[in-house]
C-alpha cells in the first residue's frame, strides 16, 4: 500500500537589510513553497513587533507566480521606537498555517 504524505509548505522571510534609519524603508520579502515548488496567489500577512513595546508595523501582499510576495513600510520617527523587532510571515496552505520569520534593528 502506497502512502502519499501531505507535502510540507515553507515559508521564507528576508529584509532588504538588518538595519534601518527612522527614514528608510523596510522591503520584506517571503517565498512561499510547497514540495519545493512556488505556490501563487496566496495572501501573506507581514507583523512586525517591536521587542521593547510600541507600536506594531504590519500588513499583507500576494505571492505572485515565482511564490513571492513583498511588503513595504516606511518608517516614522514620531511613531516608530528605535529597537530589535521580530518579523513574522505567515499564509494558508491547503488549510495549514506556514509561517517564516527574521529579525531587524530600528536605530
Amino acid at each position: 500500500i502506497a502512502v502519499n504524505a501531505p507535502v510540507a509548505a515553507a515559508l521564507t522571510v528576508v529584509t532588504n537589510k538588518t538595519v534601518y534609519a527612522k527614514n528608510e524603508i523596510l522591503t520584506a520579502t517571503a517565498t512561499l513553497t510547497s514540495g519545493g515548488a512556488a505556490v501563487g496567489g496566496v495572501s501573506v500577512s507581514f507583523k512586525a513587533v517591536p521587542r521593547s513595546g510600541g507600536n506594531q508595523i504590519s500588513g499583507s501582499a500576494t505571492t505572485n507566480s515565482s511564490g513571492v510576495a513583498v511588503f513595504t513600510y516606511r518608517f516614522n520617527s514620531k511613531r516608530d521606537k528605535s529597537g530589535v523587532f521580530d518579523l513574522t510571515a505567515s499564509a494558508k496552505v491547503n488549510g495549514a498555517t506556514v509561517s517564516g520569520g527574521t529579525v531587524f534593528e530600528l536605530r
